[in-house]
């Protein structure tokens, strides 16, 4: 009695009986369920006898149970049939040359909406117009954009400067030796390209230093920066050439300039559709596709492949009254940006001696522009909402000098033709006497020029004015010149940067 006896372990025997019994039933096997999956997705195409033999032999040898094989098969005739939807909505587009619009139509209410807050944000700029605008102090701008929170813009005196789009606060500058003929901002990467051919790579989430992409010919008149897998695609349009470069992701060197060749006079560029861009030049606009060749050109390396337009219009010689060369055989190029694309309308606006064409991207080119403005005294810069507050609006700004117009994309279906459209809203601008550039965002406009010794800001949307910013009256005279504040760089920022 006085030793422990040993312990007795009781059998779990209900556990051992059910997980005997599951056991069973997994291995067992009588091929109804998974012959019936595999006769559908036989007769669907998805599958072939030998993606069945490949099952069967795996059940029978105990490495999957049936159930597993039903989940598997599940998953990836799943994935297949996305695949196969993806691939024959591209099989559409490339056989009828349109863009389909994916959305589904809208309902009523939501077409409603949609015109109600268009009305808003049309009210918007006309607040905007009515409004003193804001002083920044931009002189002798010869490009601009606004992306996200901060606005880019080259000058007359070869600097590139970098603020805040709110504020007009300075954040950063980098003086180039050579002049600066366009620019591009797409979030925090910003792109110049000079006289030379050569394109300068800015990120505005570091100091702001360029990264040199050599390699284009003769001035770069346009650029645009594409997203595609792994990096950016850099394109930067010369008179006769059009030069692609790719910056990785990790920050390492640019891959070589690669000529595209399209063959076009004085390419002016647009980001279209995802790792898509629109070209215009003179009369004609194309779209072209670039997924697929940046991806065999990283892949193999050497030559671009060859690129063919998937959207190809041209002007009617009926659509305008004189058709003049738009790029006249000059050595100067005169910074513009003629071409705008809103994702949202599906419009591309195309700016042309003394029209402004709008091509609904869905219809087939040779319907030939859904409606079309005239733009006395030409136009050089055009733009088109993007569609995130839904303004339907369209920005154009004379070549030869004047205020800048601003349209109702809705009211010009009847202007086919060039007929006269009268402008909603005209915004004025600093004083000057030659051109201007402008860029917009929502109901915000910045506008400036080589000749103006400040630039404004426009807003419709802000209802109070920004902590230390003051909108004055705006100035008919040049202001008076004072001492420069001197400029106190902070840490891990250059303000001020010169090309060595």
């Amino acid at each position: 009695m006085g030793r422990k006896g040993k312990k007795i372990q009781q059998d779990d025997w209900e556990s051992e009986v059910d997980a005997i019994a599951q056991e069973n039933a997994e291995s067992a096997y009588d091929g109804v369920a998974l012959e019936s999956l595999f006769a559908q997705l036989l007769a669907a195409g998805v599958v072939s006898e030998s993606d069945y033999d490949r099952a069967t032999d795996e059940l029978a040898s105990g490495v999957k149970s049936e159930r597993q094989l039903m989940l598997e098969w599940e998953k990836k005739t799943c994935r297949k049939d996305e695949a196969a939807t993806a691939d024959q909505q591209a099989a559409e587009l490339g056989s009828s040359g349109n863009l389909k619009d994916e959305s589904a139509a809208p309902s009523d209410d939501a077409l409603s909406e949609t015109m109600q807050q268009s009305e808003r944000h049309i009210e918007a700029w006309r607040r905007a117009a009515k409004s003193d605008p804001m002083q920044l102090p931009l002189a002798r701008m010869t490009a601009v954009c606004l992306s996200g929170t901060y606005g880019v813009s080259t000058h007359a005196d070869r600097n590139v400067r970098l603020w805040d789009s709110a504020t007009g606060r300075r954040l950063g500058a980098h003086q180039h030796k050579l002049e600066l003929t366009a620019c591009c901002a797409r979030e925090e990467c910003v792109a110049v390209g000079d006289a030379a051919g050569t394109v300068h790579i800015y990120d505005t989430e570091s100091e702001f230093v360029p990264l040199r992409l050599t390699g284009g010919s003769g001035a770069v008149r346009s650029i645009e920066l594409l997203r595609v897998e792994g990096g950016t695609l850099v394109l930067g349009s010369g008179e006769a050439t059009l030069t692609a470069w790719f910056t990785n992701t990790d920050g390492s060197p640019a891959s070589r300039a690669v000529p595209l060749n399209f063959a076009l006079k004085g390419l002016h560029l647009s980001a279209g559709p995802s790792g898509c861009v629109y070209g215009a030049s003179r009369s004609l606009v194309t779209l072209y596709d670039l997924n697929a060749s940046a991806a065999a050109w990283r892949a193999g390396g050497g030559e671009w492949p060859v690129t063919e337009p998937v959207w190809r219009g041209c002007w009617a010689a009926s659509t305008v009254a004189s058709v003049v060369d738009a790029f006249p055989g000059s050595t100067a190029c005169v910074p513009s940006r003629p071409l705008s694309y809103s994702p949202f309308w599906k419009l591309l606006a195309s700016a042309h001696d003394e029209a402004v064409a709008l091509w609904d991207v869905r219809a087939a080119p040779e319907q030939g522009p859904a409606a079309v403005v005239r733009a006395a005294g030409g136009s050089a810069w055009v733009h088109l909402d993007e569609g995130q507050g839904m303004a339907g609006h369209l920005l154009i700004a004379p070549q030869a000098g004047g205020c800048v117009q601003l349209y109702d994309v809705r009211r010009l279906s009847a202007s086919r033709g060039a007929s006269a459209v009268h402008a909603i809203v005209t915004l004025e601008v600093p004083p000057s006497e030659g051109a201007v550039c402008f860029a917009a965002k929502s109901s915000t406009l910045v506008v400036g020029g080589v000749k103006c010794s400040e630039a404004w800001r426009y807003d419709g949307v802000q209802s109070q004015k920004p902590e230390g910013a003051s909108n004055q009256e705006p100035r008919t005279t040049p202001p008076a010149r004072s001492k420069p504040k001197r400029q106190v760089s902070t840490a891990g920022r250059r303000m001020f940067n010169r090309t060595k």
